[in-house]
């Protein structure tokens, strides 16, 4: 984790299916998630308050093994890394580093943090 770029806490506003055309992606789908920042745990802390939009692998139809998808509302921990490196923010995408490893879901009961396991 020590290599991801920025690590977040926040709230995941809205989910939409993303395939990029390129031909290092291979075509294979993700879900882009806009995502409200609530904290900078490491990182760009201008980001603090802001909105990004992160790639998560596997959208509604595909599914990776220990890959939980993230829902609208969720609130998560991300370890991210900037996928296509615009320095527009508004263009900006950043990836999950090390998929399932780089995302924590936050129990809604407990409070407490969790991952999938592949």
């Amino acid at each position: 984790m020590k290599a991801s770029e920025l690590v977040v806490k926040g709230t995941v506003i809205a989910t939409e299916p993303y395939v990029p055309i390129d031909e290092r992606s291979h075509r294979r789908p993700y879900t882009k998630l806009t995502f409200k920042i609530s904290k900078v745990i490491s990182g760009e802390k201008r980001l603090n308050g802001k909105t990004i939009s992160i790639l998560e692998m596997g959208d509604e139809n595909l599914k990776f093994e220990g890959i939980l998808n993230s829902k609208v509302g969720q609130s998560n921990i991300a370890f991210l890394i900037d996928v296509n490196e615009s320095t527009n923010l508004e263009t900006k995408l950043y990836g999950i580093y090390g998929a399932y490893k780089g995302k924590f879901i936050e129990d809604n009961n407990s409070r407490k943090y969790f991952r999938g396991t592949p």
